[in-house]
């Protein structure tokens, strides 16, 4: 059972509806979702939509510690906020209650909910959101790069279950180049370790989600002056495309395919209990450092790549 994130071109493009409603059975927005439900018009059209269509859906970030709110964080502004997203949005039962919260080393992120709620603050928007609307189910979602930083979450939320603490289940980001698919020290993500700490979450009985598969080819042209004064940018893009570079093959296409079916194979042993993809369609990618992605399983004009004929058959 694949997912997809989804976009509002899905709103007026007939043929990238088309295509969502052919082949993925979890719909989520990819947008929307905003604080205190503010501006999330085009988010309930989206809704409206895949429910008219019968699709499961998820929604993302009630709370993220990357993402800014429009002002400080209080107990009462945090559970009128999560009180306006459930509320505007009832037919979504799972929710990634908590977003991003870790650092790649391990330790919380200084964020506006840790500065207003102190830092205790994740555990206070599960049990906030559970008594809101205590039927959803409930997520931790966050991207591994580090070990450290798999095991201070897996640690976290080990300690959540343990103590009673209504959290349902995780939500893992796969984000990947295509180092995986050879040997070499600039692969983005390790395939055997996600497997690993996946299974450890499972077996705390917790559901697992991984609607975040991402495969990128390699950077074609790099404007290194168009970076000036963007370090952060430009460091991304020394860590995923870099490594891109140093692949000697004719069919990257190939090679992309086989890092999504490594990555998909693996959520398969580990009993995902939803697997699905943020940029499914390079006409509408995921692509925020430039230069780079097509990460799709159909190209610009829709038509199916080899990743699409791996993944769904003929």
């Amino acid at each position: 059972m694949y997912g997809s994130s989804v976009g509002y071109a899905v709103l007026h493009d007939l043929i990238y509806r088309e295509r969502l409603v052919q082949y993925f059975d979890w719909w989520y927005p990819d947008q929307g979702f905003n604080w205190m439900g503010l501006g999330n018009e085009k988010a309930r059209e989206v809704i409206d939509l895949a429910v008219k269509h019968g699709k499961k859906l998820r929604g993302n970030s009630l709370a993220s510690a990357t993402f800014k709110v429009t002002s400080d964080v209080t107990k009462k502004s945090a559970i009128a906020h999560l009180e306006a997203i459930i509320s505007q949005f009832p037919e979504i039962i799972c929710w990634d209650a908590i977003h991003e919260s870790m650092g790649d080393n391990g330790h919380p992120r200084n964020c506006a909910w840790r500065k207003g709620l102190g830092s205790e603050w994740e555990k206070l928007i599960l049990t906030w959101a559970n008594k809101i609307r205590p039927d959803i189910q409930l997520f931790y979602c966050d991207y591994f790069r580090t070990k450290i930083k798999w095991k201070s979450c897996y640690e976290k939320i080990k300690s959540w279950v343990e103590n009673g603490i209504s959290i349902h289940g995780v939500s893992i980001q796969l984000h990947s180049n295509l180092r995986p698919s050879v040997l070499g020290r600039f692969a983005s993500l390790n395939i055997k370790e996600a497997e690993y700490w996946m299974k450890k979450f499972k077996d705390l009985g917790l559901l697992l989600h991984v609607p975040e598969i991402v495969v990128w080819q390699p950077a074609r042209y790099l404007n290194l002056s168009s970076l000036r004064g963007k370090s952060n940018v430009y460091k991304e893009i020394i860590r995923k495309g870099l490594g891109d570079y140093l692949l000697a093959s004719s069919d990257v296409e190939a090679l992309q395919c086989k890092v999504y079916r490594q990555i998909v194979d693996m959520c398969v042993r580990c009993g995902a209990d939803l697997i699905g993809f943020w940029s499914a369609f390079d006409a509408y990618p995921w692509n925020w450092v430039g230069n780079r992605a097509k990460a799709g399983l159909w190209d610009e004009d829709f038509i199916p790549k080899k990743s699409f004929y791996q993944l769904f058959g003929g």
